[in-house]
């Protein structure tokens, strides 16, 4: 396990493992798409649903001439990851050029992280509106939190 000396790196290294986070869940992404290239249409009607005349999966799938049924998941997880990282960053460099980095902000950001990972998997794994409420406005709360920690006096 690593020992920090700062809250400067501790905040870095979180918004680097982001970074990192996002490029793999880009790359998972970029798979599925070049699988849903190589499938146009095809389907068995007990794993991927019906294949009707237009070329289209209909059942648990996406509709769509193709579609991979790991495609959204990919493309959702990706998207979040991507999301979170600019925040993160966008949070990071605020405090660095406002009050300063401090402990309260770095704890702050690494809970905005364990509650990133945690939406991942789970918009990953659920397709359900309610997903991204409930994951999403505690880590739009906490990064508004340390941008106000920011410009504190």
């Amino acid at each position: 396990m690593a020992v920090f000396t700062s809250y400067r790196k501790q905040m870095w290294s979180a918004v680097y493992t982001l970074f990192c986070l996002w490029g793999v869940a880009w790359l998972i992404a970029y798979l599925f798409r070049s699988l849903v290239s190589n499938r146009k249409g095809t389907g068995t009607a007990g794993t991927l649903g019906q294949t009707e005349s237009a070329g289209t999966v209909t059942g648990n799938n996406v509709t769509g001439p193709g579609k991979h049924p790991m495609h959204w998941r990919a493309t959702s997880a990706a998207r979040i990851a991507q999301t979170s990282f600019l925040m993160a960053l966008a949070a990071t460099t605020i405090s660095e050029f406002g009050y300063g980095i401090t402990r309260a902000s770095s704890g702050l950001l690494w809970a905005f992280f364990a509650l990133t990972v945690l939406h991942i998997f789970v918009a990953a794994a659920v397709r359900n509106l309610g997903v991204p409420i409930a994951l999403g406005l505690p880590q739009f709360l906490l990064i508004v939190v340390i941008i106000g920690l920011a410009f504190r006096d």
